[in-house]
């Protein structure tokens, strides 16, 4: 997933994001001969220019990130030009209205609302640097707490565990810490210095991803590999399950998912996707997975839903390159995701909003 979003978050700000007004060139995969088995039929699809979609507040409300006009341009880019800064706001789907969640001279990014909706955590970064300081703001009473250690975080690190903490680790000093939603944080220590790629927690246990492509567990102090070969994970919404991205060292072009129960062990056949997997998504009732896949062969490449109980695949998207931010309404019936698109030598994002039967 980093891999993704940093290469969309370079591609748009060094591209000044420029608003385009043509359509942009998308294939709609929608066989009603394949609702029996994918339960899902595509109903219509909204685009949104100059638009990142990070998170779902409601079925008609999504959290995103744009340009701010109301500030100063001042996003430096590494040809010294500026552009302005990505901030969060509010889109409403029933008006197509935004509205500003809290203004910042930084770019705003990788942002997810807490369980309760009460509060948002995002990555607080300046021009097109990857790596980027914690931010929790209080939607209640626009209250602002950064992260407290002062250290800085990788764009990928950052989840919620419950509506009070959020469990993060540095980029680095590979630090793990829990942080609460006033900003004061708890070192987790590791019995043996890892790299940390990727970071949750479930229960008692700690589950990350190193970048030699080990996933490991941490029980207090016990630290046990689960297996090897794994890029990155996502539990399911009950944290029953783990979807696992796979891959052979070197062959990231050829990266496979499986879903494994809590300890590892698998409980679907591998999915073979042909080409590099951008990301992964559970949908709220677990019965299906989205996932983007990039490779040079069409009929491999574009935004995939693979449903649990047929054990099969349906594209939904393609003719778009690197799909990201894959986020599901609450009710399972509308799919977020965002790219990006050149248009005469620039970038910009677009954001699908995709409305399913």
């Amino acid at each position: 997933m980093k891999k993704y979003f940093l290469l969309t978050l370079t591609l748009v700000l060094s591209g000044c994001i420029n608003a385009m007004e043509s359509q942009p060139k998308v294939k709609v995969i929608d066989d009603h001969q394949l609702a029996p088995y994918n339960q899902l039929v595509v109903q219509k699809i909204d685009q949104i220019y100059n638009q990142s979609g990070e998170d779902w507040k409601d079925d008609l409300t999504l959290l995103v990130a744009r340009p701010n006009s109301q500030l100063p341009i001042g996003s430096e880019l590494d040809d010294g030009t500026k552009t302005p800064y990505l901030n969060l706001y509010q889109y409403q789907l029933n008006n197509r209205q935004a509205k500003l969640v809290k203004g910042e001279a930084s770019n705003q990014v990788n942002a997810r609302y807490s369980p309760n909706k009460r509060h948002i955590f995002y990555h607080s970064i300046q021009n097109i640097d990857p790596i980027g300081k914690g931010v929790i703001i209080d939607l209640m009473n626009q209250s602002v707490h950064p992260v407290e250690t002062k250290m800085e975080l990788d764009q990928a690190m950052g989840q919620w565990i419950n509506s009070q903490q959020i469990i993060y680790a540095t980029f680095e000093t590979n630090q793990i810490y829990l942080m609460n939603i006033a900003g004061k944080s708890q070192h987790i220590p590791i019995s043996k210095p890892l790299a940390v790629d990727g970071i949750a927690k479930l229960g008692q246990y700690i589950y990350f991803v190193t970048p030699d492509s080990k996933l490991y567990r941490l029980a207090g102090k016990k630290l046990s590999l689960m297996k090897n070969d794994v890029q990155a994970f996502a539990f399911s919404p009950n944290g029953q399950r783990l979807i696992l991205r796979l891959a052979k060292p070197d062959h990231h072009e050829q990266e496979s998912l499986t879903i494994t129960d809590r300890n590892g062990n698998e409980q679907s056949p591998v999915i073979q996707t042909g080409g590099s997997i951008g990301e992964v998504s559970w949908s709220p009732d677990q019965k299906t997975v989205a996932y983007s896949v990039l490779a040079d062969d069409e009929k491999k490449r574009g935004l995939f839903i693979y449903n649990i109980r047929t054990q099969r695949s349906t594209k939904i998207l393609t003719d778009q390159t690197t799909f990201s931010n894959l986020r599901w309404s609450p009710s399972g019936k509308k799919l977020s995701v965002t790219d990006t698109i050149e248009k005469e030598g620039k970038y910009t994002y677009l954001n699908s909003i995709i409305s399913f039967k």
